[in-house]
């Protein structure tokens, strides 16, 4: 099945106030030990999001290799093991609940990725827990924000699941085939590249902290269906989680006919607009090609590595997908072209698929479960005991086709 949930990080880094010049020295610091480098290491390629292995005083630690995060960003509970300085700034930021919380501007003194050293890194300190709840067989502690990625030039394979760091862009062997993007992307903050949608031409950040395709606000949805009508369909329910929690909405998938960027052309893929989304070109576009990232020099390249297919949407009624801090498999969302005959609340939770009981869990066997045996009961039709507002609900789920209809 296609994944059902669109996870994106989102870790806000401003650069105003009177704290500006303290903002801008820690998202700008640091170097790399080594001169005349080059190294190759594996990385995990998990829910469309690229994992990292940093060493921190001698042990590892998950970080989300994360080209749209200004920032790199490290879990409060990994403080006790980092030798930093406080760089005496911080960054506040309020939810959609008003509630506030404060973030630590700091100096990581020493940290290595594959043997490479970096020194004196700015980075924030910021709460993780909340991603538990969806993330918690491969919870991570830390983002690599492109503050660090500056430092070096990179190469992303997806196809091996590898990354290259060197200081000599030569090095990479860029093919000449590759397309060639100018970020403009200046000596801090994400890169934006010019993409066509069916004409529309706008900037989209270049974010391999996003899991999903192509992503954009739903004005432009409007501007385009106005111009002529796409095919679509809808899902309403938790949509993502970001540094403030879980976000709700609707979000509209979309066969657009035509896609551009450069040289690259595209037709009849699926694009998700959502109220209030930024543009992001995130994994599952990128997986398709080898990344080349020269941060210095402003230019990204994309060496076509895999075809792209004609993309379907089949999914069941309901969006089905782990609680990890309940143990138990909720329901996270609706599909609006295949509704259930009976309503259930966002929420409730599935007692039993297909006879198999999932309702007494832990956590290492719900996500054995959710990985690894999930396609024993993802069949075409699903017998499923539901727990809605306090009484056991016996449905049937059953797998639509919503696009292309």
């Amino acid at each position: 099945m296609k994944k059902n949930l669109l996870l994106i990080l989102i870790f806000p880094f401003l650069i105003n106030g009177c704290s500006s010049l303290k903002r801008l020295k820690t998202v700008t610091q640091g170097k790399v030990v080594q001169q005349n480098y080059i190294k190759e290491i594996p990385f995990e390629f998990i829910d469309n999001q690229i994992i990292l292995q940093v060493e921190i005083n001698g042990k590892f630690y998950p970080f989300i290799f994360d080209t749209g995060n200004d920032l790199t960003s490290i879990d409060l509970t990994l403080l006790e093991e980092v030798d930093y300085n406080l760089n005496k700034v911080n960054n506040e930021i309020t939810d959609a609940a008003k509630k506030t919380r404060i973030n630590e501007y700091i100096s990581i003194k020493k940290l290595k990725i594959g043997e490479i050293e970096f020194e004196n890194i700015g980075a924030q300190t910021t709460d993780f827990s909340h991603f538990k709840q969806v993330n918690a067989c491969n919870h991570y502690v830390g983002l690599i924000g492109s503050n660090l990625m500056r430092k070096a030039k990179w190469q992303i394979d997806y196809q091996t699941k590898t990354i290259k760091i060197t200081d000599d862009i030569k090095k990479l062997n860029v093919n000449k085939a590759a397309t060639k993007f100018k970020t403009n992307s200046g000596n801090y903050g994400g890169a934006d590249i010019k993409i066509l949608l069916n004409g529309f031409e706008d900037e989209y950040t270049f974010d391999t902290g996003s899991s999903s395709f192509i992503s954009a606000d739903k004005l432009l949805f409007d501007k385009i269906n106005s111009k002529k009508k796409i095919q679509h369909t809808t899902r309403t329910g938790i949509n993502s989680f970001t540094a403030h929690g879980f976000t709700t909405g609707t979000i509209y998938k979309s066969i657009i006919n035509n896609i551009k960027l450069e040289n690259i052309e595209l037709s009849d893929q699926i694009v998700d607009f959502e109220k209030g989304q930024s543009k992001l070109l995130g994994n599952e576009f990128l997986k398709h090609y080898l990344v080349t990232l020269d941060w210095n020099e402003e230019y990204f390249y994309l060496e076509k590595k895999l075809d792209f297919e004609k993309p379907k949407i089949n999914q069941y009624q309901v969006v089905l997908y782990p609680n990890y801090l309940t143990n138990k498999i909720q329901i996270y969302g609706y599909w609006n072209d295949n509704k259930l005959e009976e309503n259930v609340e966002l929420g409730s939770e599935i007692m039993s698929l297909n006879g198999i009981d999932v309702s007494n869990l832990k956590t290492s066997e719900l996500c054995d479960f959710w990985y690894n045996r999930k396609e024993e009961f993802m069949k075409n039709t699903i017998n499923a005991k539901i727990l809605n507002k306090g009484k056991i609900k016996n449905v049937r789920l059953k797998i639509k086709q919503l696009l292309p209809k």
